[in-house]
């Protein structure tokens, strides 16, 4: 990159600062294949709860609220949600709600994850 002050190619790096974390940290993922038509079939793992540090030295917890999971195509597609209310998790399928055990919370299939900070 050139360099305003000496006008001569260096190397550089640019950083990014967090100020002020958001009560709601909302991550969507790349689970389509535009290309192809075609959901990106890939298992990932996430946190139930994660802790980062603030530029004050503070530690904050993020924790899982809800997520959305997506299945079919760009052509025909179904979204349905996972939630959290109080310590017992959700399905949201359409008009249906059904309470789900904690080992299917985690669905390695999740498209948009929505984490709260802890207060």
């Amino acid at each position: 990159m050139m360099c305003k002050v000496c006008n001569e190619v260096k190397d550089c790096k640019t950083a990014k600062k967090i100020i002020r974390y958001p009560k709601y940290l909302i991550l969507t993922f790349q689970r389509l294949d535009t290309s192809m038509n075609k959901n990106i079939t890939a298992m990932m793992d996430f946190p139930a709860k994660f802790t980062v540090e603030s530029p004050d030295n503070n530690h904050i917890t993020f924790s899982l609220h809800s997520y959305i999971l997506h299945s079919g195509t760009l052509n025909s597609s179904h979204y349905t949600a996972m939630c959290k209310r109080g310590s017992s998790w959700f399905h949201f399928n359409d008009c249906q709600v059904t309470k789900i055990s904690k080992e299917e919370v985690h669905n390695p299939n999740a498209y948009i994850l929505f984490y709260k900070q802890e207060e």
